[in-house]
């Protein structure tokens, strides 16, 4: 089963318990719903927005997942289990495979938040589930242009949304004169980037901030948004002044000409000067595209899966999609070939030639990817 992205094998169901979770209806359509099927969309039903979750639906599903077991102990002691206080660990029975597994990819990432599925199961209280709550997720995007602007919508959206994120998220502005002000005092004041963004409105708890150890030095989570050519600029001002528990989200496409010759990725060159991990995020994005809300989605690259959940999180939107994958380095090349290609498709255009060769540019150029 997979976690990280909606399960698809039932539409059927799927369908009916999204429309139930949007119109916020309580048990008793779930539990008719449930308990009617096989419950094979337990990862769809998490993917949606398990907070939303009644958690009587939350009870359901898992006793479904444990009447499977052939153990009648393990099935006993896990629906016991299931059934104390909120504020009891929840420790199913060995029966009870997909919610274990489930449990034991996603209850505990590197922030020490409770898991999706953890909070959904509390009372709501800030009490012991499977893990304590910490401190809240504080995020920083380092870099303001037209890309950086338009992830600003999504993240400071869901931060704002959210209750394991800060709602303050800091973004670095490199400081400009705007028609005689400041940068950082029209997004500040107007809520927008009118120099690489205008028209469209950023959310209000978006703060832009000038120099970038401000903006950086408390962050959880930093997303790097800037050319290439600054991220050594960058790595020597912020080099022992951010956290040493902060992880790295590269937005970046592209390589850097490593010293002495030969390509690096920009991951790689983030984590060398900062000395903290780097994950990436890439897909077909144009920055308008997104701004406006257009559909598209994107896959992030994750070197630690705990933390897996907490980006999708931060960037899962209804028109923006999200797929975490494991294979960090994969996801970062073929987001910056993909647009030689597509230059080569490009190219087919406007030369004159026809579909057939620009499909066997596509094929040919994905071949060598």
């Amino acid at each position: 089963v997979r976690f990280h992205q909606p399960c698809s094998s039932d539409v059927r169901l799927s369908s009916s318990l999204s429309q139930f979770v949007n119109k916020g209806k309580e048990s008793k359509n779930f539990h008719s719903a449930l308990k009617s099927h096989r419950v094979q969309c337990f990862a769809f039903i998490l993917s949606i927005e398990p907070r939303a979750l009644p958690r009587a639906c939350v009870l359901c599903l898992c006793e479904a997942e444990l009447n499977r077991t052939k153990d009648n102990r393990a099935r006993l002691r896990g629906k016991q289990e299931l059934h104390k206080d909120s504020e009891s660990r929840l420790a199913l029975g060995a029966g009870a495979s997909s919610v274990r597994s489930f449990l034991s990819t996603n209850a505990e990432c590197s922030f020490g938040l409770k898991s999706p599925f953890a909070f959904a199961c509390s009372s709501g209280r800030n009490t012991h589930t499977h893990t304590v709550m910490a401190d809240k997720v504080k995020v920083c995007i380092v870099g303001s242009g037209n890309w950086g602007s338009a992830i600003a919508k999504i993240v400071g959206v869901n931060a704002k949304r959210l209750p394991t994120f800060e709602d303050r998220v800091t973004m670095y502005v490199f400081e400009e004169q705007v028609d005689g002000k400041k940068l950082t005092e029209i997004i500040n004041s107007t809520h927008e980037n009118v120099k690489y963004l205008p028209g469209h409105k950023l959310p209000e708890n978006i703060v832009a901030v000038p120099d970038v150890v401000e903006a950086a030095k408390d962050a959880d989570i930093l997303i790097f948004v800037v050319p290439h050519q600054f991220i050594r600029g960058l790595g020597q001002q912020l080099l022992g002044k951010i956290k040493k528990t902060a992880v790295g989200l590269s937005l970046i496409k592209g390589f850097d000409v490593a010293e002495g010759g030969g390509m690096e990725l920009i991951s790689h060159l983030i984590t060398k000067h900062l000395n903290i991990p780097c994950n990436v995020l890439m897909g077909a994005n144009l920055a308008n595209e997104v701004a406006e809300e257009k559909f598209c989605e994107t896959t992030i690259g994750c070197r630690d899966m705990k933390v897996a959940q907490t980006f999708r999180d931060l960037f899962q939107t209804p028109n923006f999609r999200v797929v975490v994958v494991d294979d960090v380095d994969a996801v970062e090349i073929c987001g910056a070939l993909k647009n030689i290609v597509a230059c080569g498709a490009g190219f087919v255009d406007g030369m004159g030639g026809g579909d057939n060769t620009k499909a066997a540019v596509i094929r040919l150029g994905l071949m060598e990817m």
